[in-house]
């Protein structure tokens, strides 16, 4: 009997707490709670990894890599599970040869276009070149008037033995344009020539004639033949395949792989498909465009396979609506194939993506487009019954977007599948079926389901932290008012990308929000700004006033992880302080271990098997990788004698597992641990542990991480702080936590400039400037500068539009 939900028992992964917990099939279910509340933990490490391993238990042995052993979560069982997929916005597994258009399969179907529907065009010469089947060259040469008299030739080597064509049974071939008689040459002759297999006049009895002719000249002239005159005029020259004989280039059987980079058929042989060479400096041969110059020649519409990829989605998706061909068979090709291209595209446009390129890299997108792009994937798919989980999909999203966000999610469902998404953006929360909220707080303090149900259910009968964002009961915690700017730094007319020859200016001495739609050129103009302050040009033509800036500090969301062994502890520099205590207890001046002897870097200490990872990375084809304990440490990613040292009564992977908060209890006698980590407690992430890998961590995470470090050396006022999005990742009682400090760094005479999509951050900015007004070449020009309440009213504007129902009601 097939159920109709979910059902989980004694979920314990991490801090969850025995939690137990019905999801029904067929239904948009959302899971939130604050920032390190546990909604990982049931969603990524309970449900998608039982899903993986139940999966896997199902394939045969010689399926699986060698030893592989997926552990079971810590969870009494799970019942009702269907096949799961996560739509997730890591590019761990993706490489530069992986791309928007292979990732939607959207590559594929154009190369099925240009391989059967593309004009073919000499690289050299540029004359059009095509191909024929002997009946198209029977009925090509039958069009010439009647009675005409012709010879059909079959072209051959230079050095074809002369002997041997007499015993073939051939008396004449060409040579020079003169038919001469094979009795009269001797065994070797020089220059080009052509056997005559026969000569006739075209009527209307010919044609089985001429057809054995044909199919006896491509025999000896390997697929290619030439027609002409008697008298050696008028030549005209048919292939099986694609050449151009004026400039002697063969292109063999256009398949669809010759239209891949991926291909060596098709790859650009000096980079191999890359498009760029060592050190990233782009392929001469190619120009970037990853494909060969016999590729390239390749035309539809006028357009190149490189010209498609490299466009934005937007025009792509206009241009393939006006391609028609007045032949059949190529409007049968166009019928096929193109619908399926154009459902894609519209897919990924209404997702916000129409800014972005066919060509354009996975692992140069943000997580939010990453997730974005699979979303588009799977839907084309058209798989029913389903278990999808998704972890924030809003990120990077404009409120105008969210709204077709929430439009696509409900079409996965209605298609008959199950959504499970991680998730903060109270739109996206309002419109769920079910809503389970997780809490009370973060780390130890979460784990527990603290109120399921309809939103509106939650919103009515609850005090939950959501229940108070859905009743717009959360108040900002911290006193604020509104600064005006103490100058500008003007950057003028900027026209990189889509900007279009905009004068923007940048306020100094308040928080200012960059606004926009994905794609309007809001990141274009704060790289150009990060570009130019690096290198600090003085007298800059398209800069003004730069010089107020003392310090530019960039905190984006980009992955910290330098290594496999980077940890928060490593990150924050309070490692070696704790290596240096485990080095100076008795024990440890007993044996004779230094600080080096817990390192994870170096041998000795660490457990060799792992290599002090704690975890053995499998590599998987049909799912995401995985990462499972190391069978010999078991996780502890240190030896055996390592381990039996201790301080305070804890080794220390024991230390290495405590939460922030806890290690502030555990060495508040240790100035030099305590004073960095007291910053992650003041920003929300007391609950992350001091071993947790960097490369675990969501965007938003990373980005208050990162955060957290300059805070704890920022001693400079002048300084312009660059953020982008800071909303991503938190709950709005943890988002308070982020602008408090952003707003104290303001106050300390410092200027802060972030790129947001969040109304609750714009609300409470001093300036914004908003650009738009749509993506791509749609955008690139600033559509309103001024006050929230400024902007707000600027019909122009789409924020402008959100913005309205929180600044002027």
């Amino acid at each position: 009997m097939i159920q109709s939900k979910i059902s989980i028992r004694g979920a314990s992964e991490h801090t969850l707490k025995n939690v137990h917990l019905d999801l029904p099939h067929h239904q948009l279910i959302v899971i939130t709670g604050v920032s390190g509340s546990g909604k990982s933990s049931l969603v990524m490490d309970t449900l998608y990894r039982e899903g993986q391993r139940k999966f896997f238990e199902l394939l045969p042995g010689d399926l699986l890599p060698f030893g592989i052993h997926i552990p079971r979560s810590q969870v009494d069982s799970i019942d009702g599970l269907p096949p799961v997929f996560c739509m997730s916005g890591e590019s761990s597994r993706s490489t530069l040869r992986s791309t928007i258009g292979t990732v939607t399969e959207i590559s594929d179907f154009l190369r099925i276009l240009f391989s059967r529907a593309g004009d073919i065009f000499c690289y050299r010469c540029h004359r059009q070149l095509r191909s024929y089947t002997p009946q198209e060259m029977v009925e090509e040469i039958l069009k010439l008037p009647k009675k005409t008299s012709v010879m059909i030739l079959a072209p051959l080597p230079q050095d074809v033995s002369i002997a041997w064509l007499r015993k073939e049974g051939f008396v004449r071939i060409r040579m020079g344009g003169v038919v001469v008689s094979l009795e009269d040459l001797k065994d070797q002759v020089k220059g080009p020539i052509q056997l005559v297999i026969d000569r006739l006049n075209l009527s209307k009895d010919s044609r089985g004639r001429l057809a054995d002719a044909i199919e006896l000249a491509l025999r000896y002239g390997e697929g290619l033949f030439q027609c002409a005159s008697k008298d050696g005029s008028e030549d005209r020259s048919y292939s099986t395949d694609i050449r151009c004989l004026n400039c002697n280039i063969h292109y063999g059987i256009l398949s669809p792989s010759f239209f891949s980079f991926n291909s060596p058929q098709g790859a650009c042989s000096k980079c191999h498909g890359l498009g760029v060479l060592e050190k990233e400096i782009v392929c001469p041969e190619c120009q970037g465009a990853r494909l060969k110059k016999e590729v390239l020649s390749v035309k539809l519409d006028a357009y190149s396979m490189a010209d498609l990829q490299e466009m934005n989605l937007l025009e792509l998706n206009q241009i393939l609506k006006k391609i028609h061909f007045k032949e059949k068979k190529r409007q049968e090709v166009v019928k096929e194939v193109i619908p399926r291209i154009k459902a894609r595209l519209e897919v990924l446009i209404e997702l916000g993506l129409g800014y972005l390129s066919l060509g354009r890299s996975v692992p140069t997108l943000s997580g939010g487009e990453i997730q974005r792009v699979r979303m588009a994937a799977h839907m084309a798919s058209g798989l029913v019954g389903v278990l999808y989980v998704l972890d924030e999909p809003t990120i990077g999203l404009h409120p105008s977007e969210v709204d077709s966000l929430i439009q696509f999610l409900m079409r996965m469902r209605d298609q008959g599948n199950t959504l499970v998404v991680i998730e903060h953006d109270e739109e996206v929360i309002k419109l769920a079926d079910l809503l389970v909220e997780l809490g009370p707080g973060a780390g130890p303090e979460g784990g527990k389901i603290i109120a399921i149900g309809t939103p509106q259910k939650i919103k009515s009968s609850e005090n939950t932290p959501t229940a108070q964002l859905l009743q717009h009961a959360l108040k900002t915690p911290f006193s604020f008012s509104r600064k005006e700017p103490e100058g500008f730094i003007h950057l003028k007319g900027l026209s990189r990308h889509n900007l279009k020859n905009i004068h923007a200016q940048i306020p100094l001495g308040v928080f200012c929000c960059m606004t926009g739609v994905s794609g309007a050129g809001k990141s274009t103009l704060v790289d150009y700004l990060c570009e130019i302050g690096r290198v600090r040009v003085k007298n800059h033509p398209d800069l003004e006033n730069f010089d107020a800036i003392k310090k530019m500090i960039v905190v984006d969301s980009k992955s910290i992880a330098a290594s496999s062994r980077s940890m928060i502890a490593t990150y924050l520099g309070i490692f070696d302080e704790i290596r240096s205590i485990f080095s100076s207890v008795p024990e440890s001046r007993m044996r004779g271990f230094t600080a080096k002897r817990f390192s994870l870097m170096a041998t000795g200490g660490r457990c060799e098997a792992c290599l002090g990872t704690g975890t053995t990375h499998i590599e998987m084809v049909l799912m995401s990788d995985l990462d499972i304990p190391c069978e010999i440490c078991q996780g502890l990613r240190y030896n055996r004698e390592t381990l039996e040292v201790k301080f305070k009564g804890k080794n220390i992977a024991e230390v290495l597992e405590m939460t922030a908060n806890e290690a502030l209890l555990f060495f508040k006698s240790i100035y030099r641990v305590v004073s960095k980590i007291n910053f992650l407690d003041e920003i929300g992430l007391g609950y992350l542990k001091l071993g947790q890998s960097t490369a675990s961590l969501s965007g938003g995470e990373s980005q208050r991480l990162k955060l957290v470090t300059e805070l704890s050396k920022h001693r400079q006022k002048g300084t312009l702080f660059i953020l982008d999005e800071p909303s991503q990742g938190l709950h709005l009682s943890n988002l308070y936590q982020v602008l408090k400090i952003l707003f104290r760094l303001r106050d300390q005479g410092n200027s802060i400039l972030v790129i947001e999509h969040d109304l609750e951050v714009i609300r409470l900015a001093d300036h914004i400037i908003d650009l738009g007004p749509g993506a791509g070449p749609e955008g690139g020009k600033i559509v309103a500068q001024g006050t929230p309440e400024e902007v707000a009213k600027c019909e122009g504007s789409k924020t402008g539009r959100y913005l309205k129902k929180v600044v002027l009601n």
